[in-house]
Formats: structure tokens, C-alpha cells, sequence
């Protein structure tokens, strides 16, 4: 196919920039993405070194990590050590624990939730740990968000179940089952990470919520950042208990001395989005 591109008197090594660079217009829509694993070029950076050079930097550019193959995946990737250079974005869709078909009648058990959290913080850690000796000065975005496959499976039928049979609580499974990032995490278990200098972490729409205080406690593992994007839902109107202790959860972590966090929480978590702004402490 490429071969129809190639001018007479040229072979692939010999191609000018721009021609090569006109090929990866062709190649990837101006409307499509090239985050990896979306698009699949690795096999053009086979074609030779110059094509290589050209390849990965867009195939790298933006990676999406949204369970454990992935993971690993990615660690092999970065072995090799230029490929670094080459990572702006990074989004972490935590992979967590499925359920069958019964248990979508019925809210997410202690044990269940329990296990979630351990997959929750073991997904994280071990990307910490991947990045932890990356330079400060690679300036990643780091987004962070939480899914089930099972939430997904058979949803045209599920809303049906829970229209007319009521059998299927859909999100109200886990509604209070906030994702939780552990306290006592040490910096052997989740490293520190230089590298990133902008965090975003959802727990809106379909995605599972995420304890807001965790959302701190995760960016403040990160000392080089400048902008963090949290949403976060608090819309517990029906029940106090629940916005009282998340949110006593997140003023108790505020008091951290590296970071001075401002919040502002959303009545609607689908309308509009809570911003924390972190600020060096002075001192």
C-alpha cells in the first residue's frame, strides 16, 4: 500500500521528512487518535530506522492502560530507555473485580468493596513504581479513573431489568462504594513520582467513584505537580452521613503541610466539575 506513495527514484530509507510525515497524515485521520493501543502503527516502524524514528513518537505519545495486560505491556515498552522521551500522556483505567448476573440485584458487599480497594491500590503502586525513576523533567499528565467490565455487559437488557422487574440495581450497586487509596501505603510499596506534572482523577458518570480524600492522598505522591483536575461526586443530599464523612475525610488530609489544596465541591456531579488548584507551601 505505502509503495503507491513512494516517488520514483526513492526507497523508504530515503524519503524526506516531510514526505513521511505527509504519510502519517494519510495514515491516521485528522479526527483520529494516536494513543496507544488505539491505533495500530507499530507495524510502519518496522518498515526501517527512519520510519521508526518517525512511529513511535506517536505511538507513544499518549498511552491508555486499562488493566493489568496492559500494564505490563507498557513496562516492557519503556525498557527501552529513549521511548521515555517520547510519553506526554498517560491515562490509568483501573481494572476491577467482575460479578455475575445475581449480583446485580444487590449492593456491593463489605468484602467485595474490600477487594476492589486492593486492586485499586495495587494498579496504582505498580505504575508508581514503573515511573518512579522517570526525570522530573518528562512533565507526564497522569489521569486516573476506576471500571468494572460487568458494569457494561448487557446494558440495553439491564435497563430493562430494572425498569420493569426491578432485579438490577445498575449504578446503585456501588454508589457507596467509594474506592479507597490506602493510608498507610509506604513509599517502597507506592514510590513517589517526579515525573508528572498534571494529575486529573474521575469518579463521575460511569466511571466508579473514587473516595475525594484518595484523590489527594494519590496527588500527594506526586511533588512535581502544578494542576490537578479532581471530579469527584457529592451529592449525598439523601444521605448526610455519607457527604459528612466524605468530606471530613478530605479536610483531614488538607491539613498535609507540603500542599495547600483549595476545593470546590459540585451539587451536581454531572453538571459541573470540582477543581483542587495545589500551591507549594511557603514555608
Amino acid at each position: 500500500m505505502l509503495g503507491n506513495f513512494i516517488p520514483t527514484g526513492y526507497s523508504m530509507e530515503s524519503l524526506p521528512p516531510e514526505l513521511i510525515s505527509q504519510v502519517l497524515d494519510f495514515i491516521i485521520p485528522a479526527t483520529g487518535s494516536r494513543r496507544w493501543p488505539e491505533i495500530k502503527l507499530a507495524g510502519y516502524a518496522t518498515l526501517s530506522r527512519r520510519w521508526q524514528a518517525f512511529i513511535e513518537p506517536c505511538t507513544f505519545s499518549d498511552i491508555s492502560i486499562n488493566d493489568p495486560k496492559r500494564l505490563e505491556e507498557f513496562q516492557q515498552i519503556i525498557s527501552i530507555s529513549h521511548r521515555r522521551s517520547y510519553v506526554k500522556k498517560i491515562y490509568l483505567r483501573v481494572k476491577l473485580e467482575s460479578y455475575d448476573e445475581e449480583a446485580r440485584a444487590r449492593f456491593e458487599t463489605d468484602e467485595e468493596h474490600q477487594r476492589n480497594n486492593k486492586i485499586f491500590n495495587s494498579t496504582i503502586s505498580a505504575l508508581f513504581r514503573i515511573l518512579a525513576d522517570w526525570p522530573k523533567e518528562a512533565g507526564i499528565e497522569l489521569g486516573i479513573s476506576a471500571w468494572c467490565p460487568s458494569d457494561y455487559c448487557d446494558r440495553q437488557r439491564r435497563l430493562a431489568a430494572a425498569m420493569w422487574r426491578g432485579n438490577d440495581l445498575l449504578g446503585w450497586r456501588y454508589e457507596k462504594s467509594y474506592l479507597e487509596f490506602s493510608r498507610t501505603t509506604t513509599d517502597s510499596e507506592c514510590p513517589p513520582v517526579h515525573a508528572v506534572t498534571y494529575l486529573s482523577v474521575e469518579g463521575l458518570r460511569d466511571e466508579r467513584p473514587i473516595e475525594p480524600a484518595s484523590s489527594v492522598l494519590i496527588a500527594l505522591k506526586l511533588p512535581q505537580l502544578n494542576r490537578v483536575h479532581l471530579m469527584m461526586k457529592d451529592e449525598w443530599r439523601r444521605d448526610k452521613q455519607t457527604r459528612q464523612r466524605l468530606r471530613n475525610g478530605s479536610s483531614q488530609v488538607l491539613v498535609e503541610p507540603v500542599v495547600v489544596i483549595i476545593l470546590a465541591y459540585s451539587k451536581s456531579s454531572y453538571m459541573s466539575y470540582p477543581t483542587f488548584s495545589k500551591m507549594k507551601d511557603p514555608n
